[in-house]
């Protein structure tokens, strides 16, 4: 009597095979998932701008909410409040900030920078009144001297600036 002799297991070419199909998914989720964290943090980066955007115009507004007068000079804008001035203008990044530009507030011989990084868009908003235009941030002071519509633009990286608006009205 002939014993036989069973085959167990997997062959060579079966073990290849099984193991190429495993890279190839492997290097497929590799993928997929880099490029999930570079668009989670290219997102993160831009919600963090806008926020500051955000804070930076909340602020403006409410200057110009507590502010007697308001007027645009030049490439900046000077609001008068409790008997002193602030003035708001556009200057270029030093170093230790984001280019290109930052906006900085002189109030009381004090010298603050609000944001930086901000970029001009590649046209201006529309404004009926007097505009003050200072590559990145737009002050439209309308005729009736109250209202002011502010305009912020930030450098995200990309190609089209992050934009952020708010109207305020002087109170006073």
């Amino acid at each position: 009597m002939q014993l036989r002799r069973t085959k167990s297991g997997f062959s060579l070419i079966e073990m290849l095979v099984a193991t190429a199909l495993t890279a190839m998914v492997g290097v497929g989720s590799l993928i997929g998932l880099t490029n999930m964290m570079t668009s989670n943090s290219s997102s993160s980066a831009q919600t963090d701008r806008r926020i500051t955007l955000n804070r930076a115009i909340e602020y403006m507004s409410d200057d110009i909410r507590g502010s007697s007068a308001v007027q645009v000079s030049g490439s900046t804008l000077n609001l008068t409040r409790a008997g002193s001035t602030i003035t708001y203008s556009v200057v270029a990044s030093s170093t230790g900030w984001q280019a290109p530009f930052m906006l900085q507030r002189t109030a009381a011989g004090t010298t603050d920078m609000m944001i930086d990084g901000l970029i001009a868009p590649s046209a201006a908003p529309a404004c009926t009144g007097t505009l003050l235009s200072a590559n990145g941030f737009y002050a439209c002071l309308n005729s009736d001297g109250r209202t002011v519509s502010l305009n912020l633009y930030g450098n995200t990286g990309g190609t089209t600036p992050l934009a952020v608006q708010m109207s305020a009205v002087r109170r006073l």
